[in-house]
């Protein structure tokens, strides 16, 4: 009965009675600790930590609890505190260790990785997955695309985007394409009066001017907008501009 009324928010402090009778007739059961942890985060309670935790001290191969904690201090997105952070990406680290399927998670680690600065883990615990689960791993290309980029390997950085950005539909891809954000008010006028076909190549030829390096192939400026797209459409909002 507690799961059942787990899946009602206005019942949900009945769901944590039911688990809590549940641990009274079994204390040992890290299945109820979770789910006790599991309703907490939906209610917005810091005491996810502590049940999801308890789960843990029963079982410590257990995975869903990991995940439950990782996702918990990875909730701050670009606005987590370093300490947050860190455990997040234990958390994480720990969860894969035994999900080693779960690509989503491994995006996360690699968005919590990212924040941190940590090449070396990007590379022993993300990028990895970009090889063993090729058709599964697209919404990994920007994280290996933004690791190359800090590393200045701009043209591994460009391919990984370009890879991401073969795989969107034609209306995503031109939210990374287009430079409508960051257009002056006379250049945005002048591209909102353009048809579509024109509109692209007013981006075509916008880009170039923008490049921070004319000397190399590779266009850095170009690479820095798709990072803040990205951010900004993985953060804040479906419909989200840098």
């Amino acid at each position: 009965m507690g799961q059942v009324y787990a899946r009602r928010p206005t019942l949900r402090q009945r769901a944590i009675d039911y688990f809590q009778k549940a641990l009274q007739a079994d204390t040992a059961r890290a299945e109820t600790y979770y789910n006790m942890a599991a309703v907490y985060r939906d209610m917005g309670s810091a005491q996810v930590v502590d049940m999801a935790r308890h789960a843990l001290d029963i079982n410590p191969n257990y995975g869903a609890p990991y995940r439950l904690l990782a996702d918990y201090y990875a909730a701050g997105d670009w606005y987590a505190t370093q300490a947050e952070d860190d455990l997040a990406a234990r958390y994480y680290t720990r969860y894969l260790t035994l999900e080693p399927d779960d690509v989503d998670a491994a995006v996360q680690l690699g968005r919590v990785l990212l924040r941190l600065g940590d090449s070396a883990g990007l590379k022993r615990t993300v990028l990895p997955f970009l090889k063993t689960h090729p058709q599964a791993s697209t919404d990994l290309l920007p994280v290996a695309g933004q690791s190359a980029y800090k590393k200045e390997q701009y043209e591994t950085s460009a391919a990984s985007w370009q890879r991401y950005l073969d795989r969107l539909d034609e209306g995503e891809r031109t939210l990374y394409i287009s430079p409508q954000p960051i257009l002056t008010q006379p250049e945005a006028e002048t591209c909102a009066a353009l048809t579509p076909d024109a509109r692209q190549a007013f981006a075509h030829q916008f880009w170039p001017r923008q490049d921070l390096d004319p000397t190399t192939e590779v266009n850095e400026r170009l690479l820095e907008h798709y990072a803040r797209v990205w951010l900004a459409r993985q953060s804040f909002a479906q419909v989200a501009y840098p």
